[in-house]
């Protein structure tokens, strides 16, 4: 898959997008599939074989970094119950913020991934996502 394939898939399914050094970011707000809003910020990165996807979210919502540990223990608990998206938190020392992130990767996309599949992978990502940060906002 090259990137031209994927910002074609995008544009076809109605996700806005902007081309950012190299990974595409979905814009907000307009960033919504169906009924799914974020408050968050997407990304999509393809490998440079262009046999993986990888589609990665950060909270909008800074947390304060004292909150970590309320944060890691939300991110293992859904790990642990849920297969999809991982979860983990992100922390920077030095501003005291901690934000909550998600990533989930579609893989041989270049021998097994038709383009229905993938729309239909994307679409699951962007549901899964949303009921990541519903469970998130009630912390």
């Amino acid at each position: 898959m090259t990137k031209s394939d994927l910002t074609s898939l995008l544009s076809e399914m109605n996700i806005k997008y902007k081309d950012c050094e190299g990974d595409i970011a979905v814009l907000l707000p307009a960033n919504s599939v169906g009924e799914y809003n974020y408050n968050a910020g997407i990304v999509f990165r393809l490998s440079k074989d262009g046999n993986r996807l990888t589609i990665e979210s950060t909270t909008l919502q800074s947390f304060d970094v004292y909150d970590n540990g309320e944060l890691i223990l939300f991110c293992n608990e859904w790990n642990l119950t849920r297969y999809y998206p991982c979860a983990f938190v992100g922390v920077d020392y030095s501003s005291g913020v901690a934000h909550v992130n998600s990533r989930y990767v579609i893989n041989d996309l270049n021998t097994f991934v038709s383009k229905e599949f993938l729309k239909g992978c994307i679409t699951t990502g962007f549901r899964e996502n949303y009921r990541f940060l519903e469970e998130l906002e009630k912390i």
